[in-house]
Formats: C-alpha cells, structure tokens, sequence
C-alpha cells in the first residue's frame, strides 16, 4: 500500500476541505488588513493623563469625549 490509498476520503470531501481552509484564509486576511488599515482601539479607553488634556502627548490622536471637546473648543479659539 503507498501513501495514497491508506489516506481516507475521497476527492469531494479533498475539495471540500480545500475551500474551507480557502475561505478561512481568506476571512483571515481581510480581517487583519482591516485592522491595519482602520487601528484597532479599545472598547473602553482609558485616558492616561486624568483627563488633564492640554499637553497631553497623545491629545492629536485622542477620541476620548474629553479629548473632542478640547479639540472644538481650540477650533473655535482659532488656535
């Protein structure tokens, strides 16, 4: 007996798994190039500076509701 005829299956369950493993790939890559491309952030951030937001060096990329708030604020200052 070789290789072949000790394995079991057959070439549709062969395909079957072979779109599976396809799909998972697939699946995979699309989730990891999302995740790329848009940042994963926490559901629940937590600020790192006690919401003390002037000179804080994460402020620019900061979504905090403290954060945006400072953000309108300085846009309406104009500075």
């Amino acid at each position: 007996m070789n290789w072949l005829t000790t394995q079991s299956g057959n070439r549709r369950e062969f395909v079957r798994d072979a779109a599976r493993w396809a799909l998972l790939a697939v699946v995979a890559a699309v989730s990891a190039l999302l995740a790329a491309t848009r940042g994963v952030t926490l559901p629940n951030p937590m600020c790192v500076n006690k919401r003390i937001c002037s000179g804080c060096a994460l402020f620019a990329k900061c979504e905090l509701p403290a954060a945006l708030s400072a953000k309108g604020a300085a846009n309406r200052r104009g500075t």
